[in-house]
């Protein structure tokens, strides 16, 4: 049951899982699982980088919205902010990714509260840190991050275009 106070965010509950939605999470996990050891395999070495930058082939798009789809899909089972957001726009069962409503800040992150944006409503957990935006758009808004994803943003340095580029990268 989500809180609907007056100017006050909504912050569901994720509720128990049904063994069919248990199911659902393990396989959407593992299959991820999957694909980010294909990404980290790829970025392992600069030597790989560059060959797939250079080699590019349209499947790689079907792989990064495949992947993309599952994210969103295991959003939907695991995080009840998200979970609510898709009900409340008619999203019941979305097949594919243009069928998952577009969040933004101001019908997602500043409808709901931070511990409901993340994964099982759980805010504290060990190695998560919240970073805040500048206010740039008027208001500033706080990101949950946990050790996954800060591990994920910073596996890719900085200099990869010199990886990929003859010349070396920009100049």
């Amino acid at each position: 049951m989500a809180r609907e106070d007056a100017g006050a965010r909504l912050s569901p509950r994720l509720g128990p899982l049904t063994p069919r939605e248990r199911w659902r999470r393990a396989r959407l996990q593992a299959c991820s699982w999957l694909l980010t050891g294909v990404y980290r395999g790829a970025a392992a070495h600069p030597a790989v980088w560059r060959f797939t930058a250079r080699h590019y082939h349209p499947a790689l798009d079907r792989l990064a919205a495949r992947h993309a789809r599952m994210a969103c899909a295991f959003a939907a089972v695991d995080v009840p902010a998200y979970r609510d957001f898709l009900r409340r726009s008619g999203a019941r069962r979305p097949r594919r990714l243009a069928d998952f409503p577009e969040t933004s800040k101001r019908n997602y992150a500043g409808v709901y509260d931070e511990a409901s944006r993340c994964q099982e409503g759980r805010l504290h957990r060990p190695g998560v840190i919240v970073d805040e935006s500048s206010g740039s758009t008027g208001k500033p808004y706080n990101w949950v991050r946990g050790p996954r994803e800060l591990k994920g943003s910073t596996a890719t340095p900085p200099g990869t275009s010199s990886w990929s580029s003859p010349a070396g990268g920009c100049s």
